[in-house]
Order: structure tokens, then C-alpha cells, then sequence
């Protein structure tokens, strides 16, 4: 039962090669108090937002560890060929949709649709 619930921890897409924590809390008092941080003068402060900021640091390579032995071991699960070079799998296709890099122009679409 341990190990289902496990499973479950992480939603892991393949076809991207990405996998993430759709719990993982998001602390914002982080950011709260980073806001002014040239501005504070009291060193005891500063200590304080730089240890939040380590502890911070900490946590998401912990948890970047753990997702990524997340997608290897989804990997290793896929059935594999033997090639020379090693096994080789086929990727699913990619289940999250990502925005694209640059936004379509509408005109300079239209543009190319009038001129073919």
C-alpha cells in the first residue's frame, strides 16, 4: 500500500522527460521578506533571510533528486531493445502541453497564407 502511495507522489510525463509534484507546498514568506533586503540594516535580519535562502536551496535539490530518480526509474520501466550501444526505448508522447518559446504573430501568418 506504501508503494502505491508512492507512486502517486509524482505526476511523471515521458514523452518531455519531466516529471513534477503537483503537492508540493510553495513558501512565499521567502519572498516576503527578500522584498527589501538591501534595505535592511540589521545584520541579524540578513543573517535570517540567508539562512531561509540556504534551507530554501537545500529543499529544491532534494526534491530535483527526487524527481529526476523519478523519470529514471519510469524509464526503466518502459520495454526495451538491445542495440549495440545498449538498450533503447521508445518514448511515449508527451501528455503535459508546453508554451511555446515565442507567440504567434497573426499577421505574419496571414501574411504567409495570402502569399502561397
Amino acid at each position: 500500500m506504501e508503494v502505491e502511495k508512492e507512486a502517486q507522489k509524482y505526476q511523471v510525463d515521458l514523452g518531455n522527460l519531466m516529471a513534477f509534484d503537483p503537492h508540493h507546498p510553495f513558501p512565499s514568506s521567502l519572498s516576503n521578506s527578500c522584498k527589501g533586503f538591501l534595505a535592511i540594516r540589521n545584520p541579524y535580519e540578513r543573517l535570517h533571510i540567508y539562512f531561509l535562502r540556504e534551507e530554501l536551496v537545500k529543499q529544491c535539490l532534494q526534491k530535483g533528486s527526487e524527481l529526476v530518480q523519478e523519470i529514471a526509474d519510469a524509464l526503466f520501466n518502459l520495454p526495451s531493445t538491445e542495440d549495440p550501444d545498449g538498450p533503447l526505448v521508445r518514448l511515449p508522447p508527451p501528455t503535459t502541453r508546453l508554451p511555446r518559446e515565442k507567440h504567434v504573430n497573426i499577421l505574419s501568418l496571414v501574411f504567409v497564407i495570402l502569399h502561397l
